[in-house]
Protein backbone atom coordinates (compact mmCIF):
# COMPACT_ATOMS: atom_id res chain seq x y z
CA UNK A 1 0.00 0.00 0.00
CA UNK A 2 1.22 3.48 -0.58
CA UNK A 3 0.57 4.74 2.62
CA UNK A 4 3.03 2.32 4.03
CA UNK A 5 6.02 3.06 1.62
CA UNK A 6 7.73 5.70 3.47
CA UNK A 7 9.79 6.94 0.29
CA UNK A 8 6.10 8.03 -0.96
CA UNK A 9 5.04 9.39 2.39
CA UNK A 10 7.71 11.52 2.47
CA UNK A 11 7.30 12.26 -1.17
CA UNK A 12 3.91 13.21 -0.74
CA UNK A 13 3.90 15.13 2.28
CA UNK A 14 6.58 16.85 1.35
CA UNK A 15 4.11 18.64 -1.52
CA UNK A 16 1.43 19.78 0.91
CA UNK A 17 2.01 23.19 2.51
CA UNK A 18 0.65 21.91 5.81
CA UNK A 19 3.17 19.20 5.81
CA UNK A 20 0.41 16.30 6.99
CA UNK A 21 -2.17 14.24 5.31
CA UNK A 22 -5.95 15.28 5.54
CA UNK A 23 -7.85 13.40 8.76
CA UNK A 24 -11.37 12.91 8.52
CA UNK A 25 -11.66 16.06 11.14
CA UNK A 26 -10.78 18.21 8.20
CA UNK A 27 -13.59 16.91 5.94
CA UNK A 28 -15.72 17.02 9.06
CA UNK A 29 -15.29 20.76 9.71
CA UNK A 30 -15.78 21.91 6.51
CA UNK A 31 -18.86 19.91 6.42
CA UNK A 32 -20.08 22.05 9.68
CA UNK A 33 -18.87 25.30 8.23
CA UNK A 34 -21.10 24.71 5.05
CA UNK A 35 -24.26 23.68 6.95
CA UNK A 36 -23.93 26.74 9.07
CA UNK A 37 -25.17 30.19 8.45
CA UNK A 38 -21.39 31.45 8.01
CA UNK A 39 -20.93 30.24 4.66
CA UNK A 40 -24.71 31.67 3.40
CA UNK A 41 -23.12 33.35 0.60
CA UNK A 42 -21.07 30.19 -0.72
CA UNK A 43 -23.74 28.47 -3.39
CA UNK A 44 -22.28 25.84 -6.19
CA UNK A 45 -18.65 26.24 -5.72
CA UNK A 46 -15.43 23.75 -5.23
CA UNK A 47 -13.54 24.08 -2.65
CA UNK A 48 -10.31 21.86 -2.65
CA UNK A 49 -9.48 20.05 0.84
CA UNK A 50 -5.97 19.43 0.24
CA UNK A 51 -3.96 21.13 2.67
CA UNK A 52 -2.78 23.79 -0.37
CA UNK A 53 -1.27 21.12 -2.47
CA UNK A 54 -3.34 22.27 -5.46
CA UNK A 55 -1.83 25.80 -5.05
CA UNK A 56 1.71 24.61 -4.87
CA UNK A 57 1.62 22.31 -7.58
CA UNK A 58 -0.16 24.05 -10.23
CA UNK A 59 0.92 27.96 -9.36
CA UNK A 60 2.72 29.64 -11.94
Amino acid sequence: MLVDDQDFDKFFIDSIPLDRWGEAKDVADLAVFLASEESSYIHGDLIRLDGGETLCRYSV
